[in-house]
């Protein structure tokens, strides 16, 4: 009964979404189209049917299951793969991910829109990433007869008190849901509260890092670096945040005479500013193409793209973003590399990240004043750093079993 009402409410709420749609419709678009966001109200879909369809709400959540996607592409065609998402900036970084994998901004939750949306792409398998639970997307999954699947699935406690009356509905729209891949046991715990599925802790794809392989020796010679250089990284620098490792320079060169600097400030536009604060060193941009460490002392990298590389062959890493209030950067990149780690304070942003790098013993924690008194026995002690870099790795190994994971959950319903 508690269904039948639910239900009822779901057709006269769709009802009445339809009839503001369509009223308001050339206002929607004349608005929408001055943010690139009109592709939102049409459904233009030029994809392969009965491909994969992978939705990911943002940007967040492409950058998620970027590795994931590059994976089944060994297993399913590229140009069998399509990806939908919510915010330009997730089109712009799906776009990127494959030259064969079409991404779309996905429709607005309307339900003619999302029956022509259907219609159109007429996929095998839909993966859900995290959690997007759009009623009109559930139900024409149901329609379709079309298996749902959630990759890397979470969901807060916040967000089960506000469903969890809703359930019936929910036991209804998800029908077609086969397989929710938690990314933790709590997680799991609470869609248990919701739906009455599969439900799997598959772990959290974030972590199943792919990043590009560099050779060490060769990409440092490309560089101008030599062999022997010692080389401090500098990644996704802030204002501010620069002169804290220049102030030091002379103490630094004095532990290692062979030290060398790459600044990446995290904005290009500020590469002029960065020059000036190196305007006691001889330093050279990433564009000029000639920097050579036995005439130069700091590469500043002026473009994007090179941040891996520069981790790739650093030997000890600073994570900026973090030294002031920022909010920090992603330290499981020069991790992935096998490198010891620096960072500030301020991460809010990669919480998740420090605390498993932390217990790991790969990073270490430094506020603004106390940079030389963390990097002297790193740069002292090479054993040191070198078990940090060690540690670092082996929990990135550890962490990519998310990976496996999610895609034996997915092949499972491929075949």
């Amino acid at each position: 009964m508690i269904r039948i009402i639910q239900y009822s409410i779901l057709c006269i709420f769709n009802v009445l979404i339809e009839g503001v749609y369509r009223i308001f419709y050339p206002v929607l678009r004349f608005f929408l189209k001055r943010i690139d966001y009109d592709s939102a109200l049409d459904s233009a879909y030029e994809v392969e049917k009965g491909g994969v369809w992978i939705h990911a709400a943002s940007l967040g959540e492409i950058n998620a299951v970027r590795s994931f996607v590059l994976a089944l592409c060994d297993h399913v065609p590229a140009n069998e793969i399509i990806i939908t998402t919510t915010t330009v900036n997730g089109l712009k970084a799906a776009q990127k991910l494959h030259p064969e994998i079409k991404a779309y901004l996905s429709v607005v939750d309307v339900p003619s829109l999302r029956a022509k949306q259907f219609e159109q792409i007429a996929p095998r398998l839909i993966c859900i990433v995290e959690t997007e639970i759009w009623p009109n997307f559930l139900l024409q999954a149901k329609r379709a007869d079309v298996p749902v699947l959630f990759l890397n699935a979470r969901i807060s406690e916040k967000t089960i008190r506000r469903l969890k009356p809703l359930k019936p509905l929910l036991s209804y729209l998800g029908a077609s849901i086969k397989l929710i891949m938690a990314k933790s046991e709590l997680d799991a715990q609470r869609f248990k509260q919701l739906f009455d599925v599969e439900i799997q802790v598959a772990g959290n794809l974030k972590y199943a890092l792919s990043p590009q392989e560099y050779h060490f020796e060769e990409t440092r010679r490309k560089w101008g670096f030599q062999l022997d250089d010692f080389i401090v990284c500098f990644g996704s620098s802030r204002p501010k945040e620069e002169a804290l490792i220049l102030d030091i320079m002379p103490q630094l060169l004095e532990i290692k005479p062979n030290l060398k600097l790459i600044l990446a400030p995290r904005h290009p536009n500020r590469v002029a500013e960065v020059q000036k604060l190196c305007a006691d060193y001889q330093s050279k941009l990433m564009s000029d193409n000639d920097f050579d460490s036995r005439q130069a002392q700091i590469l500043i990298i002026d473009g994007l793209g090179y941040l891996n590389q520069a981790y790739s062959i650093c030997d000890l890493a600073l994570v900026g973003g973090s030294f002031y209030d920022f909010g920090g950067h992603n330290p499981m990149e020069p991790a992935y590399y096998g490198k010891a780690i620096i960072m500030g304070p301020y991460h809010s942003s990669c919480a998740e990240s420090v605390e498993q790098l932390l217990a790991a013993e790969a990073i270490q924690i430094s506020d603004a004043n106390n940079i030389l008194d963390t990097m002297r026995p790193l740069l002292e002690i090479d054993d040191r750093r070198l078990q940090m870099g060690q540690n670092a790795r082996e929990l990135l190994v550890s962490l990519r079993v998310s990976l496996d994971n999610h895609l034996n959950g997915v092949l499972e319903w491929i075949k």
